[in-house]
């Protein structure tokens, strides 16, 4: 998601990222589900089996013109599948350089860190929603805020992601060039080490970090 958005923002497009923040009953996916929706209709991510996308699109069009945040509210308890109701938080996504160089860093160094979201239940718009990325001690806000109103009286919620989980694969052959997308589809950090003699490279083994042509005594 955010190697999408660096690509995005080089193409001077527009990001909202969306938060289930608060559920009450059930759903298919719970608080802390994300996904991101670029200003040109592509959406990286779901938050939920394929019923609220196209709910939160429509929204994201607002955040995109208005460059507010907004709480969205979806009902899915007269649909099927879901039994529950979706707290959303809808933001525009415009990191500083300075949190974006935090945030490589931390991935780098398999870093913990946590998003804070400042929500409500009523829907709308306010400048007192948004979420915040801290390391440690190093904070940012996801989005510059055009308000410096306290954000008393607001709903919290607090994610922590531990650092990916780290696959080694030992071995080139076909099996493993489907086995590290796989690794990678679900956000893992993929090294591949092969032989001395291995005639394939990293370019052959999509979404690994690195690769290692190695003799078995290196």
């Amino acid at each position: 998601m955010f190697e999408a958005f660096l690509k995005a923002r080089e193409n001077k497009l527009k990001a909202v990222i969306a938060s289930v923040v608060h559920l009450d009953g059930s759903s298919y996916r719970k608080p802390g589900v994300r996904m991101l929706l670029l200003e040109d209709g592509n959406m990286i991510g779901a938050v939920s089996g394929g019923c609220v996308e196209k709910d939160i699109q429509r929204q994201a069009e607002l955040v995109f013109n208005e460059g507010q945040p907004r709480m969205m509210m979806y009902d899915g308890r007269y649909r099927l599948g879901c039994e529950g109701i979706l707290y959303i938080l809808l933001e525009p996504f415009k990191p500083s350089e300075e949190c974006i160089a935090r945030f490589q860093l931390g991935l780098k160094n398999r870093e913990e860190f946590q998003i804070r979201s400042y929500y409500q239940t009523q829907e709308g718009p306010s400048d007192k929603l948004g979420s915040i990325l801290s390391f440690g001690n190093d904070s940012f806000e996801l989005t510059e805020r055009e308000t410096n109103e306290t954000r008393s009286g607001l709903l919290t919620f607090d994610q922590v992601f531990p650092p990916c989980f780290k696959m080694m694969i030992f071995g080139a052959e076909h099996d493993a060039v489907v086995l590290c997308r796989y690794a990678a589809l679900n956000g893992w950090e993929v090294s591949v080490i092969s032989g001395p003699l291995e005639s394939k490279t990293i370019e052959n083994f999509p979404g690994a970090s690195s690769f290692h042509s190695v003799s078995p005594d290196q």
